[in-house]
């Protein structure tokens, strides 16, 4: 983040940072507006970061669901298995969306 500001602060000396009218110029309020951004995308960045660290069902629980070729919904693995080699549970399924209930 202070590589932005520093660079900044160069092309600030090169330009300036106002016009002929005294008025800041359009170049420097888009820099700004730039090094703005850029701190708060960084510190969103390092939240976002710390908040994976801290939480721990990534790496206990992780989403190994596949895609169900037919429905097209995300299920387990081994759920799958089961459709295929269970053709009633699977016509079940494909019919109700679930294969405990006739809903």
């Amino acid at each position: 983040m202070e590589f932005l500001k520093s660079y900044a602060k160069e092309l600030e000396k090169m330009n300036g940072t106002t016009d002929n009218m005294g008025m800041p110029s359009q170049g420097a309020q888009e820099l700004a507006q730039k090094v703005n951004q850029n701190e708060q995308t960084g510190i969103l960045q390092k939240v976002a970061g710390f908040l994976n660290k801290i939480n721990p069902f990534d790496n206990l629980f992780p989403d190994n669901r596949v895609e169900d070729p037919v429905s097209g919904q995300k299920v387990n693995p081994d759920f799958l298995k089961l459709l295929q080699n269970r053709p009633d549970l699977r016509e079940k399924f494909d019919r109700t969306g679930s294969i405990y209930s006739d809903m």
